[in-house]
């Protein structure tokens, strides 16, 4: 079993990833997490104080139980306003680069 930072997910998460046609089946076994916003800090490697609690999304390559970088969809995304329209900017990702 891989041993991974974070909570399971929430009912509402499941909610959130099936309006993206993610089920419950797929999330469980991509192995999304639950994180506070000290966890989601640290998996992308992020030192301000932002909010980054949400969801970690982890990926590994083929084969392998490490995690090569991680994806983090935040509960509360920084906005930016592109035409005076807001929109969230995209999820923080960090690489972790190659194991040996």
């Amino acid at each position: 079993m891989i041993d991974l930072p974070g909570d399971e997910l929430q009912s509402t998460d499941y909610r959130s990833l099936e309006s993206r046609w993610i089920n419950r089946e797929l999330a469980d076994i991509a192995k999304i997490r639950r994180v506070d916003s000290d966890t989601g800090r640290q998996l992308v490697g992020r030192r301000d104080q932002g909010d980054y609690a949400g969801l970690a999304i982890p990926y590994f390559l083929p084969g392998e139980s490490l995690v090569r970088e991680w994806r983090l969809r935040r509960d509360h995304p920084d906005i930016e306003y592109k035409d005076g329209k807001p929109k969230e900017r995209a999820s923080t990702w960090r690489h972790l680069g190659e194991r040996t």
